[in-house]
């Protein structure tokens, strides 16, 4: 059927793509949706959407896993939708979601496939549950009441501005109501707030869409035994960006994080530091490490030792470490 699907998709101009949700229950299940590159071009992966915790290992397994698909398919990404709570409540600790949620989005637009966002996951928008049985939409919440409110919490309107309506409608009462935090959670307020999270998705869209390794380049995992950084290079002719998330909760997340919007203004045309002074070089969490294409099997050891020494030296509690440098000479 979904060959059939394709072929009547075809016929239309501008290159459409077929875009499943298919819940599929592990990789090998996934793959099949591509065919012989021939049915889906991009099935949705739930199995990394639903993570659902900080885990270096279990992202790492995850994407090693669809980036070696035995059909060569492109992955697609995403982190929330219309059926999860939003990933700003699913991946937060409750103190530093905001820090979390740009590490996300780190993870979402570094790594090497199509990425999905859901409306409102640039802005760190909440999930706002009903309180009344009668505010309820959802037939699943109607049912389950109170254990299972059901979904409307992360369906609520866009807030383009603060109240009444977010700039959503003009009407005195929308379908789902507009939720407090959109008073400072919402587009023109982060607009002006350089270190918000909408403008730190914005800069790393730019960088993704400017960066040639970032938007069309290769994938490698590092370090694959370390349980608390996901590390991993990505490269295209002679440019490599390497990018490290620790995802652990050690050292803390707070005064490093805020400076994370300089990432990338603050790009080195320094050639060459020890891996120790990479992982030095200031207080950030979103810090920016030394790059070169590992030219050899020396250089290419020195980006392991670089991943795994930032993880296991004294200030390896940062949120996320990503350089794109131009090749040295």
């Amino acid at each position: 059927m979904l060959k059939e699907v394709r072929q009547v998709v075809s016929r239309y101009p501008g290159d459409p793509v077929l875009v499943t949700e298919a819940d599929e229950p592990n990789v090998e299940a996934l793959t099949r949706m591509y065919g012989n590159g021939d049915e889906v071009q991009l099935p949705m992966d739930f199995q990394i959407a639903d993570v659902n915790q900080l885990s270096a290992g279990r992202f790492r397994k995850l994407f090693n896993e669809i980036e070696n698909n035995s059909a060569h398919g492109q992955p697609e990404y995403f982190f929330s939708n219309h059926d999860q709570p939003r990933q700003w409540d699913r991946y937060g600790d409750g103190a530093h979601n905001d820090h979390i949620a740009k590490l996300m989005a780190v993870l979402l637009l570094a790594t090497r496939g199509t990425p999905q966002m859901y409306y409102g996951e640039e802005l760190g928008m909440r999930t706002t549950e009903p309180i009344r049985v009668e505010d309820v939409h959802d037939p699943i919440g109607k049912i389950g009441w109170p254990k299972e409110k059901g979904r409307d919490g992360e369906r609520t309107p866009m807030q383009w501005d603060g109240p009444p309506q977010a700039g959503f409608t003009t009407a005195a009462k929308p379908w789902l109501p507009v939720p407090p935090s959109a008073a400072e959670v919402n587009v023109a307020a982060e607009s002006k707030n350089p270190d918000s999270i909408f403008n730190a998705y914005k800069r790393l869209l730019a960088l993704r869409k400017s960066d040639a390794a970032l938007r069309d380049g290769s994938y490698e995992a590092l370090n694959e035994n370390d349980p608390n950084v996901f590390a991993f290079l990505r490269r295209s002719g002679d440019r490599t960006v390497l990018v490290a998330l620790n995802m652990s909760a050690l050292a803390g997340w707070g005064s490093r994080a805020r400076a994370w919007s300089r990432f990338t203004a603050r790009r080195s045309s320094v050639r060459r530091r020890s891996s120790r002074e990479l992982c030095g070089w200031s207080t950030w969490s979103w810090r920016r490490l030394q790059r070169w294409w590992p030219r050899s099997n020396r250089d290419r050891a020195n980006s392991r030792r670089t991943a795994r020494e930032c993880s296991q030296g004294n200030d390896h509690g940062a949120a996320a470490r990503l350089t794109s440098q131009p090749q040295p000479p």
